[in-house]
Formats: structure tokens, sequence, C-alpha cells
């Protein structure tokens, strides 16, 4: 390979990575600043989401509180009568979506509950009616069976607190969707539970980006947030466990931010931005020429005049007019 076409070889080669660098770097820059926000994001969505379920407790606790105040249930309460007291809980319930609704007894024990099993059972979070007690309401977010419930505890007074009225809001696929469809950039949900065999398992989920979720490994979940990869697709994922009361088996949420379409807001630039690299690259290139044919075509003349030297011809090679090393050379070798 001559002189010519290795420094040509080399420009060229030289001027493709720097431009194939330059595309790398805007693409992983560009990415980096979308996984950043997509972050912050997902974090502030993640407080959307449990301050909705802070509405969600506050709609449900006016309810029952009108329930506790209803003149038959507290006459049923007082007198132990049974079917009363479920055939009221269940109508009220229906009004505000709860699936199980019990009367607790000041002694803690479960008096009656819509579930129908049975009673004299003592009530899993005694917190709850601690802090009934003292502030006329206790909520919190707690797991029954597996399933993920928003628990909402009232006194019942008549006039003195004679027992307590628990509502179970079942946190299900129905309502995370709800929740999921009034937010201002709806993100797949997932909540996950830990179930009595110590592994982790799904509670609820959105309709929205329903695929298979790799569950935390330990028992022990802190915030965090990874970029994982499904069916060809790239999404970023932020895992934070959710506060539940004292007793409750844990709770995690998920969110999924697709990547594919935070970047398809930026795909219009694509084209643009590889034209104007395409068109620098070929301007590079052409000056690459020049600057190859300026190089090396005195050093053929002078290669060619040194060849004739060998063989016995000493005609004077032309002058060169370049003042630079490569002149110099040509003026000696003339002399």
């Amino acid at each position: 390979m001559s002189f010519r076409h290795r420094l040509a070889l080399f420009l060229v080669v030289t001027l493709v990575a720097i431009q194939l660098l330059t595309a790398l770097f805007a693409y992983t820059y560009l990415r980096h600043d979308l996984v950043e926000r997509g972050k912050r994001e997902l974090v502030a969505e993640m407080g959307v989401f449990t301050r909705q379920l802070d509405f969600l407790s506050e709609r449900v606790a006016d309810g029952v509180q009108v329930l506790s105040l209803d003149y038959a249930l507290r006459s049923a309460i007082a007198g132990h009568d049974y079917g009363t007291e479920i055939s009221a809980l269940r109508n009220h319930g229906r009004r505000i979506e709860a699936s199980r609704m019990l009367i607790v007894g000041l002694d803690g024990l479960i008096a009656a509950d819509t579930a129908d099993q049975a009673s004299a059972r003592a009530f899993p979070y005694p917190t709850l009616l601690r802090q009934a007690a003292a502030s006329d309401k206790g909520t919190a977010l707690a797991t029954m069976g597996g399933q993920i419930y928003w628990i909402v505890v009232v006194p019942v007074r008549a006039p003195v607190p004679i027992a307590f009225i628990a509502a179970c809001i079942p946190v299900n696929d129905a309502l995370l969707e709800r929740l999921r469809a009034i937010s201002s950039a709806p993100r797949a949900i997932v909540l996950a539970t830990l179930g009595p065999n110590g592994h982790w398992m799904i509670a609820a989920e959105s309709s929205v980006l329903a695929r298979d979720v790799d569950l935390p490994s330990t028992a022990h979940v802190t915030a965090l947030s990874s970029v994982i990869t499904d069916a060809g697709k790239e999404y970023l994922r932020v895992t934070a466990p959710l506060k539940t009361v004292q007793g409750s088996a844990p709770v995690v949420a998920m969110l999924d931010y697709p990547l594919d379409e935070a970047l398809a807001a930026y795909r219009g630039l694509v084209a643009p931005m590889l034209g104007v690299l395409l068109l620098g690259l070929l301007a590079m290139l052409a000056g690459a020429m020049l600057i190859v044919r300026g190089v090396s075509r005195p050093l053929e003349m002078l290669a060619g005049a040194a060849k004739r030297i060998a063989t016995g011809d000493y005609t004077p090679p032309p002058r060169l007019s370049q003042r630079d090393e490569v002149g110099h050379l040509g003026d000696a070798l003339s002399t």
C-alpha cells in the first residue's frame, strides 16, 4: 500500500471514529438524562399514589363515621343483635366499596364479620384500635389472607365507646386501574406482599403493561430504581416499600417507566442529527483528501527524482514552492 493510501486510510478511519464517538457520547448522555428524569418522575408519582390512598381513607372514614352514628346499629351492638349488625354492615359496606366489615369489641375480639368467619377472634391490628380510641379514627395499609386492604377503624359511642367498626377496602386490580387512570402520567402499578411461605407474591397490578415482574429477593426492601429489559424493551422500575400497620406483612409498590416512550419524543431529531453528522463527515473527508494530496505529491516527486539519480540521471527535480521541511528536502536533493 502506497504512502498516499496509508495516509488517506488513517485520516478516514480517524474521522469516522471521531464521529461515531460523538454520536455515542450524545446518545449516552441523552439516555442518562432520561433515566435520571424518569427516576424523579417515578418518585414523585409514588408520592402521588400514597396521597391517593390517603384521600381514599378520608372518604371511607367519613362514611364509616356516619355509620357509627346510626341509632339502629348502636342499639344492635348494645343488645348483641348479630343479624341486625351483619345486615347494617353489609349494606353500608356496599356503599363505600368495602369488601369486608367488622365490629370489634372493646376487648379487641371480633363480634361480627361480614366475611362469615368464626367470631371471638382477636382483631389482628390492635394498633388501629388504640389509634381510633385516641383520635376517633385509625387508618393504615395492611394485609389479610394475602390480600392488601386499606383498613379504617372508628369507635361506636353511646355516648361512651361500646365497640369499633372496621372497614376493609381492597386494594385490588380494579382500584389500582382507577388510580392509574386519574394520574397525570399513567404508569403501570404493581403491589406485592410477603406471603406465608416467606416469598414475595403479586397482590394487585394495573392492566397496563402487565407482564412478568421480578419480585424482590429479600424480605427487607429499600427504595431502589433499576433499568430492566423485557420482550426486547427497556423499562425504568422504581420499587419502594409502603408504610403498613404494625403486625402486617410488608408491602412494596413498583412503578414502571418505559424508556422507549421517553426516547420517542427525541426520535424526530435523530434524522436531522444524523444528517448533520454525515455532512460534517463528508466535509472532513474532502478536507482530508486535499491534505493527503498536498502532502503526498511532493514526496512522490522527490522519490521519483531519487530513483532517477540512482540510475545515473542527475536531472534536477522541479523546485518545490512550499517552504517547510519537505521544501528543504527538495532543495538539498537538487544540490
